[in-house]
Order: C-alpha cells, then sequence, then structure tokens
C-alpha cells in the first residue's frame, strides 16, 4: 500500500512539475502584427493550430527540447566550420610567410584548391596594399579600410556584406550564389615576429547558407526553412538585429520541373471540353498521370510563384510557334484518347 502511495505521489510531482515548467518560447517577443498574421479558418489557422497546441500541450518541452538540442548542433558546426576556415587558411599563410610573403597569381590559385569553399585568396602588403589575388584582376577590388587594418592586427572575419566582386569571381562549393561575402584576413608576420602582410580568403556567404539547410536539420521531412538572423552587428551597425543572414533553400532559380505555356490560334478540344481561340494553355509533365493540359488560368489557382521565359528573337519565333503546335496537337490527341504521353525520366 505505502508502494502505491509513493508511485501516487510521484505522479502528482510530476505533473505539478510539468505544470510549472517554464519554457523559452513563453519569452519570445512578438510584436502585435505576428500574434495576428494567422487567419481565422483554415487547415493553419488560428482555431486549427489552437486546438492542436492544446491536445499536444504536454509536448511542449519535449518539442522545444529538441529544437534547442537543432539549434546548438547548428551553432556547433558553424563554428567548426570557421575554425577548419582558419586551420586552413593558417597553413597556406605558413606558406607564404616561409617564402617573405610573396607570391604570384599562379601560386595564389595553386594554393587555393586547399580551401576549397573560398572562391579568391588575396594577398595583401603590410600597408594594406593588395600585392596578388588568384582572381587576377585587381582594378575592381575593393575592401573595407576599417575591415583590413583589423585584419593586419588579428585574424578577423568581416561580413557578411555584398561585393559584386564575388558574384564576378563566380561560386567555390555551393550551387547557390549572389554577391553576398564573407572574408577572412589572417595577418603573416617574419620569423622575428614582424609584419608581412595579410592573407584573406573570399568565402561566399551562401557556402554558409549550406550548411543549415542540409535536410538532415530539419525536424520533420516537410518543415520549412533554416535561418541565420543577426542578434547584434558590432562591426558593421548598420546591420539592423533580425536581418536574414542565410538564403531560403527554396530558391527562385530552383525547380520541381519546366512546363509549357501555349496560345491557341483556334478553338481547341480537350477532354470533351472545347475552348475558344485565343485560350492559354500550360502543358506539364507528372510523374503520376504523364503530360497534362490544363487552362493557364487553372494553374495559377494552386501556385504562387513561377518563373516565365518569352522567346525574344523574332527570327525564331515563327519555329517556336510551330513546334509549339506540334507538340500540343500530339498531348492533345494522346489525351483525348485516354493515353496521355508518358513523363520521360530522362529529361
Amino acid at each position: 500500500m505505502l508502494y502505491g502511495v509513493n508511485i501516487a505521489s510521484g505522479l502528482v510531482r510530476l505533473k505539478l512539475e510539468i505544470a510549472t515548467m517554464s519554457l523559452k518560447s513563453d519569452q519570445m517577443n512578438l510584436s502585435v502584427s505576428e500574434r495576428r498574421w494567422l487567419p481565422w479558418f483554415g487547415p493553419a489557422g488560428k482555431l486549427a493550430m489552437g486546438w492542436a497546441c492544446r491536445v499536444n500541450r504536454n509536448r511542449y518541452g519535449q518539442l522545444e527540447s529538441i529544437f534547442d538540442s537543432l539549434a546548438a548542433t547548428r551553432v556547433r558546426l558553424l563554428q567548426q566550420w570557421c575554425e577548419n576556415q582558419w586551420a586552413g587558411l593558417q597553413g597556406i599563410g605558413q606558406q607564404l610567410s616561409d617564402g617573405g610573403a610573396e607570391a604570384s597569381e599562379a601560386q595564389l590559385r595553386k594554393l587555393r584548391s586547399k580551401l576549397p569553399d573560398a572562391s579568391e585568396l588575396l594577398l595583401l602588403g603590410a600597408d594594406g596594399t593588395v600585392l596578388a589575388s588568384s582572381a587576377g584582376q585587381l582594378s575592381d577590388l575593393q575592401l573595407d579600410a576599417q575591415a583590413v587594418r583589423a585584419g593586419l592586427q588579428h585574424r578577423f572575419l568581416h561580413g557578411p556584406y555584398v561585393d559584386q566582386r564575388t558574384l564576378k569571381v563566380g561560386p567555390s562549393t555551393s550551387s547557390f550564389h549572389d554577391a553576398v561575402t564573407l572574408m577572412f584576413y589572417l595577418p603573416l608576420h617574419g620569423p622575428n615576429g614582424e609584419a608581412l602582410g595579410c592573407l584573406c580568403a573570399r568565402v561566399p556567404n551562401d557556402v554558409l547558407g549550406d550548411l543549415i539547410q542540409r535536410e538532415a536539420g530539419h525536424i520533420y521531412q516537410e518543415s520549412g526553412d533554416n535561418y541565420i538572423f543577426m542578434v547584434e552587428s558590432r562591426f558593421s551597425p548598420s546591420i539592423e538585429p533580425g536581418r536574414a543572414l542565410s538564403r531560403s533553400r527554396f530558391e527562385d532559380n530552383t525547380f520541381s520541373h519546366l512546363a509549357i505555356g501555349y496560345r491557341s490560334t483556334e478553338p481547341k478540344t480537350v477532354e470533351g471540353k472545347t475552348y475558344p481561340a485565343g485560350t492559354l494553355f500550360l502543358l506539364e509533365s507528372l510523374i503520376e498521370t504523364g503530360v497534362i493540359i490544363k487552362p493557364l488560368a487553372k494553374h495559377y489557382e494552386g501556385v504562387t510563384r513561377d518563373v516565365i521565359f518569352f522567346v525574344r528573337d523574332q527570327s525564331k519565333q515563327a519555329a517556336v510557334d510551330a513546334a509549339a503546335d506540334a507538340f500540343f496537337d500530339r498531348a492533345k490527341d494522346g489525351l483525348n484518347k485516354g493515353e496521355p504521353l508518358g513523363y520521360d525520366f530522362s529529361m
């Protein structure tokens, strides 16, 4: 009997601990607009989400712990990545210091292969002057003077910031690429400690974004993005707190598939329904059903973002129109026969 009382007491104590548990999510400083952005109705509306939260309220602590653990893992991953960049840069810097901190464009290009995430290596003199670059073309190279001064004194990571040269130089290890930049500065010293200059590594910021966008870092397979946000910018106060420092994994230049737009010049009958001349159609190939045809307006009932390409070369317009007519009729005939064209996995 005493054993049963002890168990009951333990259960009561456990319930009290859950009820009084302090959650970090309760401390989120949400604005009025952030608290009101959800609609009342719908599968993700306030009523549905409110009920889901109430039903799963006993899992709050567990879910918050999962999120917290994943965030801590991401922080360690970013820190380890940074240390790996410094270690690689240190090895290259040691080679340059042993040679008197002198290097040609060809030598820097060869050394850059030891730091695959970097798209460019730069060698600066003791006065901050750029002496050489693995990418050449020094005329359009502009470095932040304050960052250079800091980098000549101690190792310094500048960024993210926008630099059009990063876009021009090209990507390194990320399939995504823009002008947002990270610049590593490592001071170089001679055998007696004298300042020889500085070694810099340009890393596209998308490399950093890739680290947190890996699928393994998503709590649920169908979940959205992981982001890095600015909390406090000490070097560049112009970057306000809350600014996103990493991209979305759902980029505008990634497509699930391509589709063809078609404007009919005469009435067309598709699967028993006749559409007037001038109707805009969309032809797309789906794994489940093969090639389908539907009015473009119907396509946009469930799509929020598309990229549309037009033919700009008028000399090719007639050939494109003829090809479009032939393909539309072929796809239409297949649908009208109940035998749609199959999905081509080789495309």
